[in-house]
């Protein structure tokens, strides 16, 4: 049950989150803003995130999620706020600095603690379900704002959308101890962020794309390219992995080449 409760407060936050990407586009164009200005407005949603992430992490083991959750789903909340309280680019900035700089907490520290609810395969279905249920928000979020916005307008649009992390705000506060005890970590191992680099799902992509690229690369080169049961790379260097990526990207594109040409013979013949 907890793990379903996790779900529905991530979409409703998400749902608030990614309708407000859009909503701050539209509204800084009522507003006047030149395209150069909405561009850096939009990237303010990423840019502080990109430097947080590992550091969210790392609140997230030493705090457990439950507290970073909630200072994200505040934040989020405060920041679609601000634009309803005061009109004007500047509160835009300040609501899209605040949002993007501490609701990575939330996201980070949330899917650690989906990673709680069991092991193994329920694991990897409970991550699936998350992800759907994230999925799910880039259609909910635009589409709800967008009605909103032709309803009541740009600005009660952001108190409307406010209140949607009101509900992830009140469980966290109330009704944590509901979800599963994720206790803070003190590691002693020295790891490194680029120690991820040697999980081959992180280096070739998502599922999507990772399994299809594994299974060429192991077809084409069984030596080298070999996993453990952990996902990690083993047996082989580097450079290795680059040289058989290079080799197999060049005779993809010299069959793309010869297709291509092929192509235009034939249609110049017709």
């Amino acid at each position: 049950m907890g793990f379903y409760v996790i779900v529905v407060l991530t979409v409703l936050n998400h749902i608030a989150y990614k309708g407000s990407k859009m909503l701050i586009s539209l509204y800084a164009i009522e507003l006047g803003a030149s395209a150069s200005t909405i561009g850096i407005l939009y990237s303010l949603y990423s840019f502080f995130s990109l430097f947080l992430a590992l550091y969210a992490g790392r609140v997230s083991d030493r705090l457990g999620p439950r507290l970073p959750m909630l200072m994200g789903s505040v934040a989020l909340g405060a920041g679609l706020l601000l634009p309803y309280l005061a009109r004007g680019l500047v509160p835009l900035f300040i609501s899209a600095t605040l949002i993007g700089t501490l609701y990575i907490f939330y996201t980070v520290s949330a899917q650690h603690l989906i990673g709680a609810f069991g092991a193994g395969h329920e694991r990897t279905r409970n991550y699936a379900t998350f992800s759907l249920g994230v999925a799910l928000t880039a259609l909910l979020g635009p589409t709800t704002t967008g009605f909103l916005i032709d309803s009541v307008g740009h600005q009660a649009t952001y108190l409307a959308l406010s209140l949607f992390p009101l509900g992830p705000v009140l469980f966290l506060t109330f009704f944590a101890g509901k979800l599963p005890h994720v206790a803070g970590e003190s590691r002693k191992e020295n790891h490194r962020a680029m120690d991820l680099v040697r999980n081959a799902p992180l280096v070739l992509g998502d599922g999507a794309v990772a399994l299809p690229v594994y299974f060429e690369l192991g077809s084409k080169y069984p030596a080298v390219a070999r996993l453990d049961r952990d996902g990690n790379f083993v047996g082989m260097t580097g450079q290795c992995l680059i040289d058989c990526i290079i080799n197999n990207l060049l005779r993809q594109m010299v069959w793309a080449c010869g297709i291509g040409i092929h192509a235009g013979t034939t249609t110049y013949r017709i």
